[in-house]
Formats: C-alpha cells, structure tokens, sequence
C-alpha cells in the first residue's frame, strides 16, 4: 500500500483508492459522474490530437480518473471535474 497522494480539490488520490473493477455506483452518483466526464472532455478534447487512437486513449484516461477520484458518496461533479482535469495535465499539456 502506498502513501497518499495530496488531496487534489478536496479528493484524496491515492493508490490505495479501490480498483475501478471493484466500484459500484448507484443512479445519482453515475449521473454526477457522466456529467463530470463530458465537462471535463469538453476541456481535454481541444488539446487532444485529432487522431482516432490518440483521442480513445485520452478518453479512455480521463475516464479512468473519472472514477478513481470519484466515491460512491460522490455528488459534485464540478468538484471531480476539477480533480480530473488536474490529474490529466502535467505542464499544460493533456497526457495520453
């Protein structure tokens, strides 16, 4: 088990957060989730390269980031947004 990572916008991101796999999230929670997902993709999209791979596989990471900052308590979606966004850029550039 590793040390915690610091709390990013209130969440704690660290590597001892359950795996996505195992997760369960009830109705109001994947709604909060989904609609932190498209905001948040609203904002990586642009700095994403048009290429086909390349803009599943960012998908596919903000997602990934998506649920792990999120708890099955989660219901601010701005909030996991924020964490997202965050956790997927390192220098102002959108990682793949």
């Amino acid at each position: 088990m590793g040390a915690a990572r610091p709390a990013v916008v209130g969440l704690v991101f660290n590597e001892s957060s359950p795996a996505i796999a195992d997760a369960s999230y009830g109705p109001d929670t994947l709604k909060v989730l989904f609609q932190a997902f498209d905001e948040a993709w609203k904002e990586v999209a642009p700095r994403t390269s048009h290429d086909e791979m390349a803009v599943e596989a960012a998908r596919l990471k903000l997602a990934s980031i998506v649920l792990t900052v999120a708890t099955s308590q989660s219901r601010d979606a701005e909030q996991i947004k924020s964490a997202a966004l965050i956790l997927m850029n390192i220098g102002g550039k959108v990682r793949q």
